[in-house]
């Protein structure tokens, strides 16, 4: 497969790869100043679900499934890789294919849970005098706060930050967009970490390595993409929630004024719908997949449809409970919420959501996040590269690699 130009053509690509808890995925992109990024190539494979959930056995699969996405990305990228440079450090390249160089710009990794975790944290500072503020000063505010949240999560030596975002800053108790130069006797920051364990990062940039000998891997948390490009995609809309739904931990977040307030990670999905099919209808998991697709395509009988349904439903039930239950009190979710699930289950994420607003008979305008939806704003080089999550994540480091 010939997806670049002539021998004489020399472009930067990016690779993309997305990390989450049902699949693995993988993207080639290019991205040229005033023009729509543009996806050249996708894969994805499946992680592997037991019923008696295993950790070390899923931790393991996700591992495979990666290999596996990187061995296609490579493959479409040249049938033989015939020169390697010699110094990656310097070149940060590699020469790919038969007739032309293409030189790998960026390696980006997108982690979705349960391999990282997300934290929004407020900091306040008070001063003795009247301070000014600059950036050494609001530096070592960001890095003590990093420093203890990393104590309480973990033993501190053993987990990475992912991403280290101030949020919004108040000095002397007002909001304020620049704070440098000015001065103030508090200041008051809130900031967005997110943190992996440090055996995952490296165990995860082994096999792109191994396949691409890039050492340079920049890694981003899936919420803060998430959040970042529904708030610059719709400007109008400045407060909203949005819903991650994936196969075994999905993620909500809450944004208000335009700022990442909560952020709640669950262990629900559609894999837990499965087992709670196998187990009721004391099926294995392969029949209970192919039941609930059906049921969902709407091709069961109505005899069946309706036992598979009241199954749904109940499920449904705790799923919203659960979710209820983790989100921080005193937060409230934004009529408007934004939906992202795999195609099969998007009908099913969003009514999870609404029921929520069913609870006080609220109103809600849900947008789900269909393949479909990033039309205008990516370009696909066959449509069967269509994935909307590796769509949104190219949306979110289309500024990153114009910069």
């Amino acid at each position: 497969m010939v997806l670049f130009g002539n021998k004489n053509t020399s472009e930067e690509i990016t690779l993309i790869f997305d990390v989450g808890s049902s699949s693995v995925g993988g993207a080639i992109v290019r991205y040229q100043e005033d023009t729509l990024p543009q996806i050249l190539f996708t894969a994805r494979k499946g992680i592997e679900f037991k019923y008696d959930f295993d950790y070390d056995r899923f931790y393991k699969s996700m591992l495979d499934s990666l290999e596996s996405v990187t061995v296609d990305i490579l493959t479409s990228l040249s049938g033989s890789v015939e020169e390697v440079s010699d110094s990656i450090e310097e070149s940060r390249s590699r020469v790919l294919g038969k007739r032309s160089k293409r030189k790998i710009k960026n390696i980006f990794c997108v982690f979705s849970s349960p391999w990282y975790m997300p934290r929004v944290v407020d900091v306040h500072n008070e001063f003795e005098n009247e301070t000014q503020i600059t950036s050494d000063v609001i530096i070592e505010i960001v890095k003590g706060a990093a420093k203890d949240l990393k104590k309480e999560i973990a033993p501190a030596d053993s987990i990475s930050l992912l991403e280290e975002r101030i949020l919004e800053y108040k000095l002397n108790g007002y909001s304020i967009d620049d704070p440098l130069s000015s001065t103030a006797k508090t200041a008051d920051l809130k900031l967005y970490f997110s943190a992996a364990a440090k055996q995952t990062l490296s165990a995860v940039k082994e096999p792109i390595r191994k396949n691409f000998s890039y050492r340079k891997i920049r890694t981003f948390s899936f919420m803060m993409a998430y959040f970042s490009v529904m708030r610059d995609m719709h400007p109008a809309v400045n407060s909203f929630a949005v819903f991650d739904f994936r196969g075994e931990v999905s993620e909500l977040a809450v944004i208000e004024n335009d700022i990442l307030v909560s952020t709640v990670t669950v262990q629900i999905g559609k894999n837990e719908l499965i087992r709670e099919l196998s187990s009721s209808l004391n099926i294995d998991l392969f029949e209970a997949t192919t039941k609930l697709n059906l049921y969902f395509a709407g091709k069961l009988t109505e005899g069946s449809a309706d036992n598979i349904r009241s199954i749904v439903e109940e499920k449904k039930e705790e799923m919203k409970n659960e979710l209820l239950n983790n989100i921080e009190k005193g937060i409230y979710i934004p009529n408007t919420s934004f939906v992202l699930a795999d195609m099969d289950m998007e009908d099913y994420a969003a009514d999870l959501m609404n029921s929520i607003y069913l609870i006080n008979s609220r109103e809600s305008d849900i947008k789900i996040l269909t393949s479909e939806y990033f039309d205008k704003f990516v370009t696909f080089s066959k449509s069967r590269y269509k994935d909307h999550f590796l769509s949104l994540e190219s949306l979110f480091f289309r500024p990153i690699v114009n910069s």
